[in-house]
């Protein structure tokens, strides 16, 4: 009701103030305005004043306004008067108007813990402040639009986006919104954390707290600091997560808020029970019970909180109270929710009856809680995996997004410079080529000739000695038919020489030709079976599945990439036969998925195998068994198989 009479009134102010103004300017028109023309002119103008102010939303940016004052104190009332804006009201914005009115609905949505389902308003406001938003309004659009994409599960592109919006923070000036920054880097710490990126996490929770802190809000900074203690603790600095919690707890018992001081030491009983402090974890435990009523009036622990039931156990089984610790370790299990909840229960089990002298429970509970363990770890191994496939680098995400940004707005030049090159090479070639076939058919030419001479000299030999034995009382004599003959034996050894001469060139210029023919023909070849290999349907069929992360490539489909491979590269199949007879199915698998440019991510999902160590082992142990290389690792073992032919 509240937000209804606000809206009415917001309307009642905008009809009366128009209505005042049209007023006096009817009254005092005349004394403004002598002229005929001018006033028909102005009559115009509060026509037009008149039909504005009969739709209602001239001043609809207070309505904005006053929800954008409710964003941190009451969200839920910010998003329902958001809300009681119709339709027809959205079409009479401004852009301005229409892309506030979302950012702020999206901010309020946030707040109030709603679930973003899609992305496209988002970016659209987004790319809206881009280009006319202040740094600020940059800031918050880039966050709510990664808070968006942390919502549909897209990590990295919520990441990259948290890193947009810090990036767009202009901590120079005084209007920097700090309470939007430490929220970004609040988040950015939470994702690293949960991809075990323990030190950049932590590096986030302090500029966020610092940030919390410059503005006054200082729960929200104790807050950010408790997060800080679990990461202590990952590290290996207990002492330190347990120090760092009692300082935030004292902060808050100075501030009186005596339930945020419990909840802050819960999160380190554990740890104080572990390090055998059990005086402080009782202390810690009876505050965090009675201030955050973790049991309802029931005794039943509330939703969200049922691993703390593993904690009591521990303490009890740590006190000697075995029976209890049994109790809750039991209870627990009744509630779990997970199998992180399971394997805990389990957990507590298998340590309590080990106290006991019933052997076989522990033994029992110690395999339930083995399994569930294992279970745990598939699940992190699978959720990891599927974060890994697309992951970004945190630290220089938006470094790596420029880049990508120059190399695509850059790719068409690079493609048609290398087009260009290549004609200009292919143009050179053959006209190299051309001038040397001209060159080759004038040799040819003169080497014809040379042996039309020859015949001619020898027909003219065979005659003379014809003519000699048919005359035998010439009138040469003997020293003159000696030197005639001497002078055409000279002739034809000149024309032998000759002949030699020519077709010795003729042979060199045949060599070059060849040459630059078989280099031509070589490169064209490789790049014909590397294009070969590519297009392969059986190899696209597997690039689908091992994208898709589906299961391992079957017989079938092994066998036919087996003989794609054959038939293009035999090379490869005799160098195996020769070096390594007695090779395994597996690394057999490896070297031609290799050869067929698969990456190493992609032959691990087509193989079934997710040990990146031991894959890496096998390529090291290919490289020296098929080439007789000891270093070099996977690197130079792909690059030697690819490059094969």
């Amino acid at each position: 009701n509240r937000i209804d009479e606000e809206f009415v009134s917001i309307r009642e102010h905008s009809c009366k103030s128009v209505t005042l103004i049209t007023g006096i300017s009817l009254l005092f028109g005349d004394f403004f305005v002598p002229l005929q023309l001018m006033k028909r002119a102005s009559y115009i103008f509060l026509i037009v004043l008149m039909l504005a102010a009969c739709g209602g939303w001239r001043d609809g940016q207070r309505l904005l306004d006053r929800a954008d004052s409710l964003l941190y104190g009451q969200p839920d009332s910010a998003l329902r008067l958001l809300d009681s804006i119709t339709e027809d009201d959205q079409e009479r914005m401004s852009e301005a108007q229409l892309m506030r009115y979302h950012l702020l609905r999206a901010d309020a949505q946030n707040k109030c813990f709603v679930p973003f389902t899609t992305d496209s308003v988002m970016k659209e406001v987004a790319h809206y402040y881009e280009r006319k938003g202040t740094p600020n309004e940059q800031m918050r659009a880039y966050y709510l639009l990664g808070r968006a994409y942390y919502d549909m599960g897209e990590t990295p592109m919520a990441l990259k986006y948290f890193h947009e919006a810090a990036d767009c923070a202009d901590t120079t000036q005084t209007d920097c919104d700090l309470r939007v920054l430490g929220r970004v880097h609040g988040q950015m710490a939470h994702l690293l954390l949960q991809q075990d990126v323990l030190l950049d996490a932590l590096a986030e929770f302090k500029y966020s707290a610092m940030c919390f802190s410059m503005i006054g809000d200082t729960i929200s900074c104790l807050a950010e600091r408790n997060l800080m203690s679990n990461v202590y603790d990952k590290l290996g600095y207990p002492d330190s997560a347990i120090a760092n919690s009692k300082r935030v707890r004292d902060t808050f018992l100075d501030y009186g808020q005596k339930a945020l001081a419990a909840n802050a030491m819960g999160s380190v009983i554990e740890i104080m029970i572990r390090q055998g402090n059990l005086e402080e974890a009782k202390k810690a435990m009876d505050s965090y019970e009675t201030e955050t009523n973790v049991f309802d009036e029931n005794h039943h622990v509330k939703k969200g909180r049922e691993i703390y039931l593993y904690t009591k156990s521990l303490y009890y089984l740590a006190t000697g109270r075995v029976d209890s610790a049994i109790f809750y370790s039991r209870d627990l299990l009744t509630h779990a929710k997970t199998f992180n909840h399971l394997e805990c229960g389990y957990s507590g089990l298998a340590q309590a009856y080990r106290h006991t002298s019933y052997g076989d429970s522990a033994v029992k509970y110690s395999l339930l809680a083995y399994a569930y363990n294992d279970s745990c770890h598939r699940k992190k191994i699978t959720d990891n995996y599927q974060r890994y496939i697309s992951f970004y680098n945190y630290s220089k995400q938006h470094q790596l997004a420029e880049f990508h940004a120059k190399e695509a707005a850059n790719l068409r030049s690079y493609v048609l410079l290398s087009a260009l090159v290549f004609t200009i090479i292919l143009s050179f070639l053959l006209l190299l080529f051309w001038k040397k076939r001209k060159e080759t058919e004038t040799i040819r030419e003169r080497l014809s000739s040379a042996y039309s001479d020859l015949e001619a000299l020898q027909l003219n030999y065979d005659k003379s000695l014809l003519g000699k034995k048919k005359l035998p009382d010439s009138s040469f004599s003997k020293d003159e038919e000696i030197s005639v003959v001497s002078d055409q034996i000279a002739n034809l050894q000149i024309a032998y020489q000759q002949l030699e001469s020519a077709y010795a060139t003729m042979k060199e210029e045949k060599e070059f030709q060849i040459y630059i023919l078989e280099t031509m023909l070589g490169e064209m070849h490789e790049a014909a079976i590397n294009k070969s290999i590519s297009e392969a349907p059986i190899v696209t069929e597997l690039i689908q599945s091992a994208n898709a992360n589906n299961r391992s490539m079957s017989v079938e489909q092994w066998n036919r990439l087996k003989e794609t491979i054959d038939t293009l590269c035999p090379k490869l199949r005799c160098i195996i036969e020769k070096k390594y007879p007695d090779i395994s199915i597996i690394e057999l698998q490896i070297v031609y998925l290799t050869r067929a440019f698969f990456k190493s991510g992609q032959a691990m999902v087509l193989i079934g195998t997710s040990g990146k160590s031991a894959f890496s082992m096998r390529k090291d142990r290919l490289l020296f068994r098929l080439f007789g290389l000891k270093d070099g690792g996977a690197v130079l073992f792909n690059h030697i198989i690819e490059n094969l032919e």
